[in-house]
């Protein structure tokens, strides 16, 4: 028998993301994104469409368009971070960063909301749904943006390394670097 260590499996080169954490929330978080673009921007349409028979007011309308606005951008940023992670260069600044401009953003898609349902109750008219979708994708991103943080922490700590480019380089750093910086390079989860 030998001393030699079994390992069940290589460690992976998608550290120090959770592959089984960050690609559900991947999915969910683009999903409902695009969601909340979508459907925001389909009212919109919908409300100039009839004009003044939808009922609607231009601050409604200015929302509509607005949070589907934000919805768009929220759902290119999150794309981004998909891209960036199957090229292997999704450091964890990068999706702090950009889960923190989702979160911004669709927290400021959930007050003007709240402000519409405010103005919107007094003439006795309510659609919860306006609150409803930028509040969930709000948690959403406040999921991720902890996760990010988490990283960010392992990974400014020394416990974790950034992502790791297969064949060399850490974070999408060009190959060739120095045989130190590739022996460093096995991921620690």
């Amino acid at each position: 028998m030998s001393n030699m260590a079994s390992v069940s499996r290589p460690p992976s080169i998608h550290a120090p993301w959770r592959k089984s954490f960050i690609i559900p929330l991947f999915t969910i978080h683009l999903g409902f994104s695009a969601f909340v673009a979508i459907w925001h921007l389909l009212l919109y349409g919908l409300s100039i469409y009839a004009g003044s028979d939808s009922g609607q007011n231009s601050y409604t309308e200015a929302l509509y368009a607005t949070v589907g606005s934000f919805g768009v951008v929220s759902t290119l940023i999150i794309i981004g971070h998909v891209v960036l992670f199957a090229r292997f260069r999704l450091t964890a600044w990068i999706f702090m960063l950009g889960n923190g401009a989702v979160t911004v953003l669709s927290l400021i898609s959930m007050i003007i909301g709240i402000t519409n349902e405010k103005r919107r109750y007094e003439f006795g008219y309510s659609d919860y749904l306006i609150v409803a979708f930028p509040a969930t994708l709000c948690a959403i991103s406040l999921v991720g943006l902890v996760y990010a943080v988490i990283v960010w922490r392992k990974v400014n700590s020394g416990r974790a390394i950034d992502m790791v480019k297969p064949g060399g380089g850490l974070g999408g750093a060009a190959k060739g670097g120095d045989v130190q910086d590739d022996a460093n390079a096995i991921p620690m989860v």
